[in-house]
């Protein structure tokens, strides 16, 4: 796969986002490609599997919607979670806290700037606090 095709991959999952059933498979589907070949181009050009980029394009938006003073309900059907659990699961796994503690921060204004680091805000970086 070339740039252009992972960049419509990228794209592919911004606009699936609130999807929970759209994942590696229906990503590979959309894009006429096999998910090995996917699973290749994805490591070389991203550093990461599909899967590792869905999940943090999903959290960072989780994240942006959680500062911005959505609910943590809306917030977790909005990134393509089944569940309230299962977001809490992943987001407190990703970011060393809960979105609750992180929607308390935003309603007291104090947003630690550090817990957004570990997730990186950077499509392109995994964790580098860029």
């Amino acid at each position: 796969m070339d740039s252009i095709h992972l960049e419509a991959a990228a794209g592919l999952i911004a606009e699936n986002l609130s999807n929970p059933g759209f994942g590696v498979a229906q990503l590979a589907l959309a894009l006429k490609v096999s998910e090995t070949n996917l699973r290749e181009s994805f490591a070389r050009h991203f550093g990461e599997r599909p899967h590792s980029f869905m999940r943090r394009v999903r959290m960072q938006r989780a994240f942006q919607l959680l500062r911005s003073g959505q609910t943590v309900e809306v917030v977790w059907r909005s990134v393509g979670y089944g569940s309230a659990r299962a977001f809490r699961y992943a987001f407190k796994r990703v970011y060393g806290t809960t979105p609750g503690t992180v929607k308390s921060q935003v309603e007291n204004n104090v947003v630690d700037v550090r817990t957004s680091q570990k997730g990186c805000d950077s499509l392109r970086c995994g964790n580098c606090g860029e």
